[in-house]
């Protein structure tokens, strides 16, 4: 893909023909919060997905597969490997469907 519609790391970036004015970028911004967040942010992902499978909207295999990502995405922001982009959720959603 080109132009706008290429860049998958910027949300907005396929809504607006105009470049993101820096001033948005950093009223708009919430990776200092999300780094800070991540991991009750994670745990609370991770309770949302159980109560999912525990109704049966998920199944138990694609519980275990969030949880095996999660696992991973913790392992990373431990390391310091993991990608911040936007946001943890941009984040995850980006490296988990690469």
């Amino acid at each position: 893909m080109t132009g706008q519609f290429g860049n998958k790391n910027k949300a907005w970036s396929a809504r607006f023909s105009e470049p993101v004015s820096d001033l948005v970028k950093r009223y708009t911004a919430s990776v200092d919060f999300d780094q800070r967040l991540a991991e009750v942010d994670i745990r609370g992902s991770l309770a949302h997905a159980a109560m999912l499978a525990a109704t049966g909207i998920l199944s138990e295999s694609d519980l275990a597969s969030i949880q095996r990502g999660f696992t991973t995405i913790r392992e990373e922001i431990a390391a310091g490997r993991f990608e911040w982009s936007l946001d943890l959720r941009m984040s995850t959603s980006t490296s988990r469907s690469d």
